[in-house]
């Protein structure tokens, strides 16, 4: 071949090897292959599926209650025996309340005075409340103060006395202007004479 020949092959090679895109000519790399599994291995379980949630169940609910009204009353309770119709079960119900001592305990007896036919348990019962200071017991005294009973009257006024409030004046004045008994007259006088330090007993018995 001529020289001129083999340089004109040899320009046609180039300018055929200029216009191929890169890597024409180059095979893919070939994909790895599978990772194999050691012999004896388990094949992978499938996950198990989630197990549905079962609601939990509400609490029992608490057994219903009686109201109060309907519960029966406890016989031996003092309460109860304070409106026995024994007189000597009251009389053991007041000291089993004055035991007690408690707000409900003077309420209850407070209230049972202006019930109570036997003086005798009037008496003991305003005893209790002076004893225990119990409130509202001003007035359950004053109340007693205009008793039937001279013995009743006599013991409210002590009782006034002994509770040293001169909110009582006022009654003990209007009381012993119309007191015919001279025992409650005396007790009487005698609050007066603790309680109002501008009481003269000479000059009201002037004008009694």
């Amino acid at each position: 071949m001529s020289e001129a020949r083999r340089r004109a092959v040899l320009a046609g090679l180039l300018i055929s090897f200029a216009g191929m895109p890169l890597g024409c000519g180059e095979t893919d790399p070939a994909p790895p292959p599978p990772a194999q599994r050691p012999a004896g291995a388990q094949p992978d379980a499938a996950p198990s599926p989630a197990a549905p949630s079962v609601p939990s169940s509400p609490p029992a609910a608490a057994p219903p209650v009686a109201p109060a009204e309907t519960l029966a009353p406890d016989p031996q309770s003092p309460f109860t025996r304070l409106k026995d119709p024994s007189s000597d079960n009251r009389s053991e119900a007041i000291g089993d309340l004055a035991d007690l001592a408690t707000p409900a305990a003077m309420d209850a007896i407070r209230e049972a005075v202006y019930e109570e036919l036997d003086a005798e348990l009037r008496i003991e019962m305003l005893e209790v409340l002076v004893e225990q200071e119990a409130p509202r017991s001003l007035d359950t005294l004053l109340y007693l103060l205009s008793d039937t009973d001279s013995e009743v009257r006599e013991a409210a006024a002590d009782g006034l006395d002994a509770l040293e409030d001169d909110r009582a004046v006022p009654g003990l004045y209007s009381r012993l202007r119309g007191e015919p008994d001279p025992y409650v007259r005396e007790a009487i006088l005698s609050t007066l004479i603790s309680l109002d330090p501008d009481f003269d007993e000479e000059l009201f018995e002037e004008d009694d």
